[in-house]
């Protein structure tokens, strides 16, 4: 599933809006698509909104550029 995402990589990432991080972990069972975001629990709490907002934003801008391709492996089984 993660060289088919891969494949499309560049369609992905123009949709979202930014470069992601592509972790092929070949030793394990999972592999990784990512996206590094500043701020967390560590932070201030006066910070928090602004760190959900940025995780939301990016949640919903992958799950946009990821759909067509996720919707694809469903169809394939």
């Amino acid at each position: 599933m993660f060289d088919t995402l891969y494949s499309h990589k560049d369609q992905i990432e123009v949709v979202f809006g930014e470069p992601l991080e592509w972790r092929r972990l070949n030793d394990l069972k999972a592999s990784r698509i990512l996206l590094e975001l500043n701020g967390g629990y560590r932070d201030d709490e006066s910070e928090w909104q602004q760190t959900i907002e940025k995780m939301v934003d990016a949640m919903i801008r992958l799950e946009k550029a990821m759909s067509p391709f996720v919707a694809e492996l469903k169809a394939i089984g």
